[in-house]
């Protein structure tokens, strides 16, 4: 099968499988309307049908790298996303590269292999026959930072710089209160607090009960958090278990309530609550709202996650509400929201609502949302808002253009991942991505498809965890840094070499790629050329120095060798003219945070 592919190392890798037919005057139609369709195809303006047409159906596309406009090295992660907007839209030709006969692609496939890097992959090529067979040399892309996570990868590879100036923006509270009141989550300024609180009295009807301003010789706190547990009744939710702690995580309140109608549905799964749990309970809504109003009054600052829900199921109005909710919005914006559990993990980098445990535990969940509203008090109103720094969303721009996106990846970087129009296409296991993603791309209405293996790094946050290893990787990690000076590296290897009677040292200079002043050039296997000014010291050290290459377990060659035959099975599965990208990120990142 014949594909346009691209292989991308971060240290990074691009290659090709090219084939451009000539001119075949003998191709279907009449030789006016052949002519008519030459001269678009020749004038750039031309019809994927025109060009199959002139150069007949084994037509291919043709890519070639400018490297003397832009040095290899000098390619940026987010400049993939600029091919991918000219190749598929109407973005201008970066300057790096350059397609020819561009409109007979029609498909193009991005693929990040978090956990994978250059030095491994040029170590032991022997793991990677899949790899060698489908793509070619290396091509390296500047990397974000040495320890940022997969998921900041994925974002950089789905994001492309904006050429427009964001309007000026007020700072401070001034403007975090003014998104608020854009988002209808503080009272206006016209509107006296009485006034409102009539209206909503005759809104919320008997039953609600409204905070106090604090009696003098009271003390009440200034900032609590509360999540509530409920149950399905025969009249809709009602409040199962009430929890409040305050700004240093300690309980004020945790109680379980008996709800006033015959209960339908427990729940377990997300609140907890089981049958025997309430057998004994005679506390009722009207118990924990004294005990709720006793701890908060009108001026206390009540923290949450998605609040209007706690704060109906226990039938009490306050209008001092800071909601995790909104304050950390969805990437995807209006009317989504995030899970706590997903910020807590990202921000907080705690797990909570753990599915192996049954349910949620109320107490956790509301100090989880504290924590989380300390953080954006302590970092200011712009934190954890969705990062601008990167630029705008290339499946957003592809939706404009009208072309259909589909990203296949685990739940957590969807959330993070998908915008516009782009489908979601949840999956739980690398197998389940190389199954779906092949069928994606073979569909004939979608035309982008991204595709996360992360069983690697899955496998590198595991091995984190032990203390032992993590003493034996960072040894050799220290041991294969990245030589930034040619000519320090190169006495270093020269003085090793002689010691140890390597005898492959090159005949001059010219011929190392980590020579002072070297500019190699590497053969590409269609042909083109593509320059590097300089060659990491990581993959000299392990090319001249046995005993500093990385060293691969007998459970880390496995993991390797399955993503390599996954990114084998993907290319079988593309059509004919796909354009394929394979990137890896930054290798054990894991083991650099730890």
């Amino acid at each position: 099968m014949d594909k346009f592919d691209m292989v991308n190392f971060d240290m990074v890798n691009f290659d090709m499988d090219n084939f451009a037919g000539g001119p075949d005057s003998s191709a279907g139609g009449s030789s006016k309307k052949l002519k008519k369709q030459r001269q678009l195809v020749f004038a750039g303006k031309g019809t994927r049908n025109d060009y199959f047409d002139v150069y007949g159906p084994t037509a291919r596309a043709e890519l070639s790298f400018t490297t003397s406009q832009v040095p290899c090295n000098e390619i940026r992660i987010q400049d993939i996303s600029q091919l991918i907007l000219w190749v598929l839209g109407e973005a201008p030709n970066p300057r790096w590269v350059f397609v020819k006969n561009k409109p007979l692609i029609s498909k193009v496939v991005l693929v990040l292999l978090s956990g994978l890097d250059a030095a491994l992959f040029n170590a032991r090529p022997d793991l990677f026959p899949g790899l060698s067979r489908c793509f070619g040399k290396p091509c390296t892309v500047s990397a974000i930072n040495p320890v940022i996570d997969s998921l900041a990868t994925a974002s950089a590879l789905l994001s492309f710089p904006s050429n427009k100036k964001p309007p000026a923006k007020r700072k401070g509270t001034a403007a975090f209160l003014e998104g608020l009141r854009e988002k209808k989550q503080v009272l206006p300024d016209s509107e006296s607090r009485a006034e409102v609180l009539k209206r909503l009295r005759l809104m919320m009807g008997d039953g609600f009960l409204f905070t106090q301003p604090p009696e003098r010789g009271k003390v009440f706190h200034e900032m609590a958090a509360l999540d509530c547990e409920m149950c399905q009744t025969q009249e809709g939710l009602e409040v199962t278990r009430i929890s409040m702690v305050d700004t240093n995580g300690k309980v004020l309140l945790d109680r379980l309530v008996k709800p006033k109608n015959p209960i339908t549905d427990y729940l377990t799964q997300y609140s907890g609550i089981t049958p025997e749990l309430l057998n004994d309970v005679t506390t009722t809504l009207a118990d924990v709202q004294k005990d709720f109003l006793k701890l908060v009054s009108a001026d206390t600052f009540l923290v949450g996650h998605s609040l209007d829900s706690d704060l109906k199921a226990l039938q009490i109005v306050h209008h001092r509400v800071i909601d995790t909710a909104f304050i950390y919005p969805h990437p995807r914006g209006p009317p989504f929201r995030p899970a706590l559990r997903i910020l807590s993990e990202m921000f907080l980098k705690r797990k909570i609502q753990d599915r192996r445990k049954l349910g949620h535990d109320s107490i956790e969940d509301a100090r989880a949302a504290m924590d989380l509203t300390k953080l954006k008090i302590h970092n200011g109103p712009s934190f954890g808002e969705p990062s601008s720094k990167l630029g705008e969303s290339l499946v957003a721009q592809l939706g404009e253009y009208g072309r259909r996106c589909s990203l296949v990846d685990k739940a957590k970087a969807l959330h993070r991942l998908v915008k516009g129009t782009a489908s979601a296409i949840q999956c739980s296991t690398d197998e389940d991505v190389l199954s779906k993603a092949s069928k994606e791309a073979q569909s004939d209405k979608v035309s982008f498809v991204w595709a996360r293996f992360s069983d690697l790094s899955s496998f590198y946050e595991q091995r984190s965890r032990s203390l032992d290893a993590v003493a034996t990787e960072a040894a050799e990690l220290a041991a294969m840094m990245t030589c930034t000076s040619s000519t320090a590296i190169e006495g270093r290897i020269k003085q090793d070499t002689a010691a140890e009677a390597i005898d492959d040292e090159p005949d001059n200079a010219e011929d190392d790629p980590c020579a002072e002043g070297s500019d190699a050039v590497t053969h590409l296997s269609n042909g083109a050329a593509l320059a590097k000014s300089t060659t990491s010291g990581s993959d000299v050290i392990a090319r001249r120095l046995p005993w500093m290459e990385p060293r691969v377990s007998a459970e880390l060659e496995k993991q390797l060798r399955m993503v390599d035959a996954r990114v084998a099975a993907l290319h079988e599965a593309l059509p004919t003219n796909s354009l394929f990208i394979v990137a890896t990120g930054h290798g054990d990142t894991a083991l650099v945070r730890r």
